[in-house]
């Protein structure tokens, strides 16, 4: 399917409808959407669900700017190239065709993510400065903090129609791996494997269940890191999850703040002892 262009711009309240629709899909075949049979199954982990429910309750018939018309991508092909180059470097893929496709999908994307953020930022700006300072000893609130970013999720679930359809076009010249390979290209900082390996790493007693709680909510940190250009703001999604991580696992009877700082501690050591020789 190609990338959303202004001229099939839902209104916001059918667009709302399609969203829903299609991620309720989920539950009655996981695994199917977006092309990963092997993702794990929405409901182990009903964020996302509630992301959406949120953005079309929060935003109704006012919607989001970008429901409107919007204007052509304004990237020049030298910032285009600097995301497109290690998607197709870590692919490896031989076939010119799948090389031309999965070039075309990542810039329409990203000149629409572009277009989007030119719309939005003013007010994800103010509400990631009010969810830093919210999380700021000694006046710390993560009550506070959780409710603003609801709030940066549901601007986020604005652009979740893109976001699909770019996953869509992925999936059709790509196997699944090879879609997953394109979202870990493209958010490697922090990355999903290298923060979910580090959980691990920190608690090393984490059950089988738990690591899959762990690692849906950094797939959720990734899909959204997919939708914007800046590096510091994939990093601030990937902390709004791992927040969530955090209280997850001290919920679970873990001792979090011990837990990671003997990892720390770990680490340090070694680095001395590798300094040492």
């Amino acid at each position: 399917m190609p990338a959303r262009t202004s001229a099939d711009s839902l209104h916001p309240v059918a667009a709302g409808v399609v969203i829903l629709r299609n991620r309720f899909s989920i539950f009655a075949t996981p695994g199917v959407d977006r092309g990963r049979p092997n993702r794990i199954p929405m409901t182990s982990h009903p964020v996302r669900t509630f992301r959406f429910l949120i953005a079309v309750l929060a935003f109704g018939l006012a919607g989001s700017a970008w429901a409107e018309s919007a204007p052509a991508g304004a990237l020049s092909q030298h910032t285009l190239d600097k995301h497109t180059a290690p998607v197709l470097k870590a692919l490896k893929l031989s076939d010119s065709t799948q090389v031309a496709a999965v070039r075309s999908a990542v810039e329409a994307h990203f000149q629409a993510v572009d277009v989007w953020h030119r719309r939005v930022d003013s007010r994800l700006d103010a509400l990631w400065a009010d969810w830093s300072k919210a999380r700021t000893p000694p006046h710390q609130d993560e009550t506070k903090a959780a409710a603003i970013g609801a709030k940066i999720d549901a601007i986020y679930g604005t652009f979740q129609r893109q976001h699909d359809a770019f996953i869509r076009q992925l999936a059709a010249v790509l196997p699944p791996s090879g879609v997953e390979t394109v979202e870990d290209a493209l958010t490697r900082t922090p990355g999903l494997k290298r923060t979910y390996d580090a959980y691990l790493e920190i608690v090393p007693t984490l059950t089988e269940s738990e690591k899959a709680h762990i690692h849906a909510t950094l797939v959720v940190a990734r899909d959204e890191a997919l939708d914007t250009l800046s590096k510091k703001e994939q990093i601030a999604l990937f902390k709004k999850q791992k927040v969530k991580v955090q209280e997850y696992i001290q919920s679970e009877g873990y001792d979090w703040k011990k837990s990671y700082a003997a990892f720390v501690a770990r680490l340090k050591a070694e680095s001395a002892a590798r300094k040492a020789h």
